[in-house]
């Protein structure tokens, strides 16, 4: 108690200061002309935690100072630049006195007369001193015998000490839930905007707006049974009673007015840096009542390890970090889904009261985080724990939602785990050192630019890993700097792409890799051939891209020569040695950087220069017989097979010959005129010229083929696109 009453003296010094001027003993001189006492001094109006007064403006004043007292003693004073003002942060039905003067040319009036305004709601019941004290946010916990069977009907209610009902669960929502193993209830309808709000459900606030999301009030854990009062609903220094309805629990007698009481700790006495920990050694239990508490201008929130459960919603503060002990051992984590709620969601301007509808439903996200600059998240695990057997419902572990999308975000040495949609973003974002592991689109959004640097993209199951939405051509889009993408075990080759568009021609599709390591979980042709992107082809700047990619061995696919210049103008021969098997798609360009005493003097890069590509013909053909039109023929002395080749990658305008052999379909072996199957296997023919130039390569395959009595044909053709048909 001594320490409180020093703390109390203490800090009436610095106050003093702001207090306004006396008039100096012996009057004012003619110049010291001292402004007029502010009069009309009044509540306009007042909520449960803020009061609003304003006065009448006096004349020359250039600003005014206000105090704020309750019980006599000071507990917020500032400066005015208008005639009003309004004073957030305090307690409920709690009466408070206020006062104003005015300030002009350095001189201050005297203080008005105090007016005595009451803020909304029930005041604070002081703590029982034989009470248990806990955590304001801390879950109540009921010791038995036996582990305990919930009922179907009955209520669990909490009082404040004077018979004040701030809470209750009705165990007859119980059966609009869906108990998983794990004890976490989950709804068995989809919450929309117009469900009814339940007691299984629960009103994050923050800002001024609240997050309606589902939520496990009750939990039996072994041989107990867990209550989780909803958000807000404790106040500090405060002292409450529990009841128990008879049959909330199957067999057990319930609990009677004054049997279960407990108080609560103080309120922190510092808003900018505060510790959660689950154990109840921190200023909060739970990290939502923490971003509540939160000052709006800026705060640090250490996470202690141990395990976070529920949804989190944060809005409109600035400056906000969310630092944990050990990125591996603080882990945020709570099942949420479109299943469960419709959308990304949003905030609604009130708490809804039971059997009302919810308003605004909060979305499928575990985290929602609204209109914050400057917010960061470090050292932590956030896990969507959504699960079903084929992984499909979007699930996001966080939506960052910046209205204006230039709202800032650090994502550091952290891991996002989910499997549909988990990282969905707006604004300017960086996330470094972190791991992102899905399957589909699970990295998505509308940012003006997302970079991720020395990142793992860690795929679950086959799917895609972005899909952007970014809003402007000229936004950078998502960017992936020296990251590894990799997968769990089991998840096949080949079976993840890089991106898929929405197809879509009101955003963008703006995604590039940089020097990034791609395992064999990547589909050879890298991006999903479904829906064009926007824009196609890409730009330098937009659109789809990948520049400096290497294998799961690091293996780069590129070449180097080292030269001396001999002539102002020369060329150079730089051999480029890779597996062209594995590129899936009809050309490759090729770019060239210069340098000269490890420094780059020059570079060339056009993604549209002829000169510079490489084309990879993809050929098809359709056989049919001549008279049947169909895949059968007749036998006959003579037989006409039509072949028609359909092709893509040649270049308009290019000559080309066409040869084809019979083969036996057993074996691969090409047939000879006297009806026999030689022993020359067609693909070894096709391999023998592959690789020589024009004429030689055709005149070649044409000696090979009347050398040793073959059936074949030979056709030239002039393709007249890149892509088509020809028959032979």
């Amino acid at each position: 108690m001594k320490r409180f009453l020093l703390s109390a003296i203490i800090l009436l010094f610095p106050l003093a200061v702001l207090s306004c001027n006396k008039t100096p003993e012996g009057g004012d001189t003619p110049e010291e002309k001292v402004p007029a006492v502010p009069t009309g001094v009044r509540l306009h109006s007042a909520t449960t935690t803020s009061l609003t007064f304003q006065w009448t403006a006096v004349s020359g004043a250039d600003s005014y100072t206000w105090k704020l007292t309750q019980g006599g003693s000071q507990v917020k004073s500032a400066n005015a630049s208008g005639r009003n003002v309004s004073i957030d942060g305090l307690t409920p039905g709690t009466v408070y006195a206020f006062s104003v003067c005015a300030n002009a040319g350095g001189k201050s009036s005297a203080y008005s007369t105090a007016v005595e305004a009451m803020t909304e709601g029930n005041a604070p019941t002081p703590p029982d001193p034989e009470a248990e004290t806990i955590c304001v946010d801390a879950a109540l916990v009921l010791e038995l015998d036996s582990a305990p069977v919930l009922g179907n009907s009955g209520l669990i209610r909490i009082y404040t000490s004077d018979g004040t009902e701030v809470d209750r669960i009705d165990l007859a929502d119980l059966a609009t839930v869906e108990i998983l193993e794990s004890g976490i209830t989950v709804p068995k309808t989809q919450m929309k905007n117009d469900s009814k709000f339940t007691s299984f459900m629960d009103a994050l606030g923050c800002g001024k707006r609240y997050r309606i999301v589902n939520c496990t009030p009750l939990r039996v854990k072994g041989n107990t049974l867990e209550i989780r009062p909803h958000y807000g609903v404790l106040d500090f220094s405060s002292s409450y009673f529990v009841t128990m309805d008879a049959g909330v629990i199957q067999g057990h007698h319930g609990i009677e007015p004054g049997k279960w009481t407990f108080s609560t700790e103080a309120r922190p006495k510092d808003d900018t840096r505060l510790r959660v920990a689950a154990d109840g050694s921190g200023d909060f239990c739970t990290l939502q009542r923490a971003l509540g508490f939160a000052n709006a201008s800026g705060a640090t929130i250490f996470l202690a390890e141990g395990t976070y459960e529920g949804c989190l919603y944060l809005r409109d503060k600035n400056g906000i970090t969310i630092k944990g002990d050990d990125r591996e051992n603080v882990r945020i984590i709570y099942p949420n889904n479109e299943s469960y709620a419709n959308g990304s969601g949003g905030g609604a301007t009130s708490r809804p009261t039971l059997g009302a509808e919810v308003g605004t439903n909060g979305g499928r996200s575990l985290f929602l985080v609204e209109n914050c600059d400057n917010f960061v998240m470090e050292d932590l695990t956030i896990e969507n724990a959504f699960f079903v057997s084929d992984h499909k419902g979007q699930a996001e572990c966080i939506y960052f939602n910046s209205g204006s999308n230039t709202h800032k975000m650090t994502i550091e040495n952290c891991s996002l785990l989910s499997w549909q949609d988990t990282f969905l973003t707006k604004g300017r974002v960086w996330v470094h050192n972190s791991l992102i592991a899905g399957h589909v689109d699970f990295i998505w959004g509308y940012p003006e630019v997302c970079l991720f640097e020395n990142c793992e993209i860690r795929a679950r199951a086959g799917g895609y890993i972005i899909q952007a939405r970014v809003p402007k051509l000229t936004d950078t889009g998502f960017v992936f700097l020296n990251c590894s993408l990799t997968a769990e075990s089991g998840v096949a080759d080949g079976s993840m792409y890089l991106a898929r568009s929405g197809g879509s021609t009101d955003y963008y599709d703006n995604v590039v890799f940089v020097n990034c390591k791609m395992s064999s979980v990547i589909n050879k042709a890298g991006w999903h051939p479904d829906k064009a992107p926007n824009p196609n082809p890409p730009t330098a700047t937009s659109g789809w891209r990948e520049y400096g990619s290497v294998d799961a061995s690091g293996k780069a696919v590129t070449g180097e020569k080292t030269f001396t210049a001999t002539a102002k103008t020369q060329s150079v021969t730089v051999p480029i040695t890779f597996d062209s098997s594995i590129i899936n798609t009809t050309a490759v360009v090729v770019g060239e950087e210069i340098f000269r005493n490890g420094a780059s003097v020059g570079t060339h890069f056009d993604i549209n220069d002829e000169a510079q590509a490489i084309y990879y013909p993809e050929i098809g053909t359709t056989l049919r017989d001549e008279t049947t039109k169909e895949h059968i023929s007749f036998a006959s002395e003579k037989t006409v097979n039509v072949d028609t080749i359909s092709y893509e990658g040649l270049i308009k305008g290019t000559t080309y010959t066409s040869a084809g052999f019979l083969a036996d379909p057993e074996t691969g072996h090409a047939l000879k005129k006297d009806g026999t199957v030689s022993d020359l296997d067609v693909l070894a023919l096709y391999a023998e010229t592959e690789g020589r130039a024009g004429a030689e390569g055709i005149a070649t395959l044409i000696a090979k083929a009347e050398a040793e009595g073959l059936i074949f044909a030979t056709a030239e053709f002039t393709a007249d696109a890149a892509k088509g048909t020809t028959t032979v």
